[in-house]
C-alpha cells in the first residue's frame, strides 16, 4: 500500500489527512508525521499501516475528548464514560483522560466545586443529594465534603428555597404529606423538614385501628 497524499488541514496545520491508494485514512498530528516519517510516496507494509490506523484512532478520540469537555465542564468518569460509549479502547480512553488532566482540562475538583456552585442558583439541594449525584460521576467524597466547606454550604436555606418553589405548585400547595415526603426523598432529614412545615399528616386509620385526629 502506498501513501498517495498528506497534507496539513486548513482549519489546523498541527493536523494532517492522511490518503493510502486515494483512499482517505484519517487524520494524524504533525507530531506523528514526523515519529513516522511519511512522505508521498511511501510504501506502507501491514505494520506501519497497522501503527498509522492506531495514531488516527488516538486522535479522533483525543479530539472528541476536547469538544466534549469543551462545552461544559466534566468530571474525569464523564470523559471516560462518553469515550467508551463511542467505541474508545478502555486502555487509550485511560490515556486519554490522563492527558486531559494533566493539561487542565478536566478537573474534578474544579467539576466540584461548579456543580455546587450552580444548585445553589438554580436547583437547591441536600448535601446528601449532592454527596450522591457526584459519586455517579465518579468525584472522590473527599474533594466533594472539601468543596462543600469551602462553600459554606448552607443546608438549612436550601431546604427553605425548595419547600417555597414546591409550595407554589398545585400538586404541593394542599398536600403536605406529599411535600414532606418528596422532601425527605431529596435527602433533607425529618427533623429539619418538621421544624418547616410540620409533621407529616396522617388521615384515616392507624395501625392500632383507631381513628385518628384528622377523622
Amino acid at each position: 500500500m502506498k501513501l498517495t497524499a498528506i497534507k496539513p488541514l486548513v482549519s489546523n496545520p498541527h493536523v494532517y489527512s492522511v490518503v493510502v491508494d486515494n483512499q482517505y485514512l484519517g487524520n494524524i498530528s504533525s507530531q506523528d508525521v514526523a515519529e513516522l516519517e511519511l512522505s508521498v510516496g511511501s510504501d506502507l507494509n501491514p505494520n506501519s499501516l497497522d501503527d498509522l490506523s492506531r495514531r488516527i484512532n488516538r486522535l479522533k478520540y483525543f479530539r472528541a475528548a476536547q469538544r466534549y469537555a469543551d462545552r461544559r465542564i466534566r468530571s474525569k468518569k464523564e470523559v471516560r464514560q462518553y469515550l467508551l460509549l463511542k467505541g474508545c479502547e478502555p486502555e487509550l480512553a485511560n490515556a486519554i483522560v490522563e492527558r486531559l488532566s494533566s493539561g487542565g482540562l478536566i478537573d474534578d475538583n474544579s467539576f466540584t466545586s461548579a456543580y455546587i456552585h450552580d444548585s445553589l442558583l438554580k436547583k437547591p439541594l441536600s448535601k446528601r443529594a449532592i454527596k450522591h449525584k457526584l459519586k455517579t460521576k465518579g468525584v472522590d467524597e473527599k474533594i466533594v465534603e472539601q468543596n462543600l466547606a469551602d462553600a459554606d454550604y448552607d443546608e438549612n436555606k436550601a431546604l427553605d428555597q425548595m419547600i417555597e418553589r414546591k409550595q407554589g405548585l398545585s400538586q404541593y400547595a394542599d398536600n403536605q404529606p406529599k411535600l414532606f415526603r418528596y422532601l425527605m426523598s431529596q435527602g433533607f432529614s425529618y427533623e429539619s423538614i418538621a421544624k418547616r412545615i410540620g409533621r407529616p399528616q396522617v388521615s384515616g386509620r392507624n395501625r392500632g385501628g383507631h381513628l385518628t385526629a384528622g377523622d
